[in-house]
């Protein structure tokens, strides 16, 4: 799997008496502290850490908030449009690798938009219950949490590996691994764990016959299945699933794909995409592996009057 890490020799309890912190990512690819600094009050570590920033070079802040943060991204317009997918892809990756409690995120295309004053303004939208939002709104908060996955599965597709904020969780990295090497196994079941996102074991590798597929359709469903010969990848997702939920594991699944092709080797033969798992039957899959031929129509001879055939045109009157 690919991502952006930080060093080995990366001081996280330093980085954690600091008021603020400008980072960057490397060439070789990994987060490192540009700068950093602290100050009296949260108001003068956000002007101080907004300062920090260059022109045309993206960038992440971290601001202390007493025991909380506020995670910063900033992406300026000018910038490269592989930098702009991989800092936007990598945003949640730094925050898990620095174990911060972070009370906001924060991002923005200019130093103006991590003052403090927008810092406040945002808390004081967010503290609205969602209850209060009306379903456009809500709608519009969907879209762009799913947009963010998007550009990270697209960083993940360009890499061949999964994004950074989606990646495989232990369990479910060592049953695709078996599921790999042992062709006997004929079905694996993965869905996404949004809140930690990871991608998560549904169940062990199981042999003998892949199907039915012993779920529900509560949440969309990725299955690698053997039968007939065969590889296959299909992706399950009910239309009463939430739009969130369908759109992070929509983008997600190009990622995953390149992931287990990469790195394990799992090259499905046959992909498709289901509206329920009842969708999934032995019969289908068969069908799909070896399609039926259309029968070839018999050309039948006929014959002449007195069994004779024709050798020659007739002649003319």
């Amino acid at each position: 799997m690919s991502g952006i890490t930080v060093a080995a020799d990366f001081d996280v309890a330093a980085l954690k008496s600091q008021s603020w912190v400008h980072l960057v990512i490397t060439n070789d690819e990994f987060f490192t502290v540009a700068s950093s600094g602290e100050t009296e009050g949260v108001e003068q570590a956000f002007a101080m850490a907004a300062a920090s920033l260059e022109a045309g070079v993206p960038a992440y802040l971290i601001i202390r908030l007493g025991e909380q943060w506020v995670a910063c991204l900033y992406v300026p317009e000018t910038a490269k449009p592989r930098q702009k997918m991989v800092y936007g892809s990598s945003f949640e990756a730094l925050k898990h690798q620095l174990t911060l409690d972070v009370e906001t995120s924060m991002q923005g295309s200019s130093p103006d938009d991590f003052s403090y004053n927008e810092y406040m303004a945002k808390m004081s939208t967010s503290h609205s219950a969602e209850g209060n939002l009306t379903k456009h709104e809500l709608q519009e908060r969907d879209l762009a949490r799913a947009e963010q996955h998007e550009v990270a599965a697209q960083a993940a597709n360009a890499s061949g590996g999964l994004s950074s904020s989606m990646a495989l969780s232990p369990e479910a990295e060592s049953a695709l691994n078996q599921f790999s090497s042992d062709t006997s196994l004929s079905r694996i079941m993965l869905r996404l764990d949004l809140k930690n996102e990871t991608v998560v074991l549904v169940e062990p590798p199981s042999s003998g016959e892949p199907c039915p597929l012993p779920t529900d359709d509560d949440e969309p469903l990725y299955t690698f299945l053997r039968c007939a010969g065969s590889l296959f990848f299909v992706y399950a997702c009910n239309e009463n699933c939430k739009v969130r939920t369908k759109m992070i594991y929509s983008t997600s699944k190009g990622a995953l794909l390149g992931a287990t092709a990469g790195s394990l080797g799992l090259k499905p033969d046959h992909k498709f995409e289901v509206g329920s798992v009842d969708e999934v039957t032995q019969q289908s899959l068969m069908e799909i592996a070896a399609p039926a031929q259309p029968a070839v129509p018999k050309v039948v001879a006929h014959a002449r009057p007195g069994g004779k055939a024709r050798s020659r045109p007739p002649r003319s009157k």
